[in-house]
């Protein structure tokens, strides 16, 4: 795995989901946030997080979020458990 925190990580994948409408609108419905709400919690380990899962989920979408960025697909598990220490044993 290339050297990317998983806060950095996290911002990515919200980056690469805004390039991606579908996704965004999909990630946004399921976090029942409004897209202002998101840019004001841009920071928050909660939304980083499971910008992460959302993105982990789908197949496809984390084997294009993982080659835009580097990643193998298991780094994104590490990544989700950086963010989220409690819940990795639940991997």
């Amino acid at each position: 795995m290339k050297r990317l925190s998983a806060h950095s990580a996290a911002a990515h994948a919200l980056t690469f989901l805004a390039q991606d409408p579908e996704a965004l609108h999909t990630f946004l419905s399921a976090s029942g946030l409004t897209a202002d709400e998101l840019r004001d919690r841009l920071e928050d380990s909660l939304i980083l997080e499971h910008a992460l899962r959302f993105i982990a989920e789908d197949e496809t979408r984390a084997r294009d979020f993982c080659a835009a960025n580097g990643l193998r697909a298991g780094d994104l598990i590490t990544l989700i458990a950086q963010l989220d220490p409690e819940a990795a044993s639940g991997w």
